[in-house]
């Protein structure tokens, strides 16, 4: 069992989304995978209709079609916020693992700016977790400046990072190995720049 398998009972989730507008308006709550947004179902009202006239639920929130309900989840697990993040991660380690990402990249922009959001958004922010306590000792022990150490500095950091790994990625069509080595240049270089004031 993979980990989105974990969460979902349902999981092939694009043939879902093209023709769930009766199943979250069925539901009293609904929950989207993209923005991480649980609300009442009753604020969803648009939707996006397939050629066959099958219709498509839009979160009212970013505009996608990527809405789950709680009978989606597997029981046991909450229908929560933290759970809608759990699915983006989950679906962004299937397909960087085993999925040619780069070939679709070239051919679809959408897709590329898709993925870009949640490589910057989830696996950036990833990379940060196993530093974060000690950054946090740094700051309030006043051992670096809090102001190079915001949240919005660490945030421009890690994005340049990712966007250069995503992007030599997709220039170089290689394997889906970036996201390790990304991961561990958003550590090394955050690291060395709190050292450098300790010296």
């Amino acid at each position: 069992m993979n980990r989105i398998q974990a969460i979902l009972r349902q999981v092939d989730l694009e043939n879902h989304s093209s023709k769930n507008w009766e199943r979250i308006h069925e539901a009293p709550q609904c929950g989207c995978y993209y923005c991480t947004q649980v609300f009442s179902s009753s604020e969803v009202n648009d939707f996006e209709e397939t050629e066959t006239g099958e219709k498509g639920a839009v979160c009212p929130y970013c505009g996608r079609k990527t809405l789950v309900t709680p009978d989606m989840i597997v029981a046991g697990v909450p229908f929560s916020a933290e759970t809608m993040r759990g699915i983006s991660e989950a679906i962004c380690e299937l397909e960087i693992r085993h999925t040619r990402l780069s070939d679709m990249f070239k051919k679809d922009k959408w897709a590329y700016g898709h993925w870009h959001d949640y490589v910057i958004e989830f696996w950036a922010e990833k990379a940060l977790k196993p530093i974060s306590q000690y950054i946090e000792l740094c700051v309030e022990r006043k051992l670096i400046p809090v102001e190079e150490f915001s949240a919005e500095s660490l945030n421009s950091i890690t994005g340049e990072i990712a966007d250069r790994h995503l992007q030599q990625y997709v220039a170089e069509g290689t394997d889906n190995s970036f996201v390790p080595l990304m991961e561990a240049e958003i550590q090394r270089t955050i690291l060395r720049k709190a050292l450098k004031y300790q010296e």
